[in-house]
């Protein structure tokens, strides 16, 4: 009935043997939540010195939430923040994550069209945004479109500068490697959805979905009636 305890139980459990530590850990590690920028340089910490210590903590974390940090949206160059650096190095320690959220992200204006790095190596397939304020829907996308094991993908109260994919994405979507085959979308309360929609019809996502969540969309916002039109369409 380990699923009945509070972190403090869980807590003392651990200490009681070397067989009750794994279990423990397994609960007390698989969904971290780091809200601030103290407490992730601390956790980064933790996990590096677990590293060197040839400790498996690292193995125990499934899911992660990152919120309140500023990041760069793009390939991390020499210039970028040392948030984003921290972010990059923490997610590549982590070989069993499997689940991302990120919420109330202050993503830098992208000023570079390589594709980002946050989730290199790792196969992640679940991944969140809420709360994100983009130039446009092809900033996200690029970044969902590096994870070749994403299956999960759910946009929540996502505005965009602009009102439909620039180019760019589309240039760039050639080179993003294999299909991504989605089988589960939400899109809950997202301005110029539409937007969002031509991207996810697009290479390299194939959609299979098994589950899809769309409500409370603005679709009022869209630029022109012919892209309203065009969003039913769809």
């Amino acid at each position: 009935h380990c699923h009945l305890l509070d972190c403090s139980d869980l807590k003392a459990c651990s200490l009681v043997c070397r067989a009750w530590l794994p279990t423990t850990r397994s609960r007390l590690f698989r969904t971290i939540k780091i809200l601030e920028g103290q407490a992730l340089r601390d956790f980064s910490a933790l996990i590096r010195h677990a590293a060197i210590r040839q400790s498996n903590i690292a193995h125990y974390i499934q899911e992660i939430v990152l919120g309140n940090f500023k990041l760069n949206i793009d390939s991390l160059s020499p210039d970028a923040n040392a948030t984003s650096i921290l972010v990059h190095k923490l997610l590549s320690r982590l070989p069993s994550l499997r689940a991302v959220a990120l919420e109330n992200i202050g993503w830098s204006q992208s000023t570079d069209p390589d594709i980002p790095v946050y989730f290199s190596n790792v196969p992640i397939t679940s991944l969140q945004f809420t709360r994100v304020r983009l130039r446009s829907p092809g900033d996200l996308l690029r970044l969902a479109a590096t994870l070749p094991a994403l299956t999960e993908l759910s946009f929540s109260f996502v505005r965009w500068e602009a009102f439909d994919l620039d180019s760019s994405y589309f240039a760039a979507s050639g080179d993003l490697g294999p299909a991504i085959w989605l089988q589960s979308l939400r899109v809950h309360k997202c301005f110029n959805a539409r937007g969002l929609l031509r991207g996810l019809l697009a290479a390299p996502f194939e959609t299979h979905l098994a589950r899809l969540d769309w409500t409370l969309c603005d679709k009022w916002g869209e630029a022109s009636p012919d892209d309203l039109y065009q969003h039913e369409v769809d």
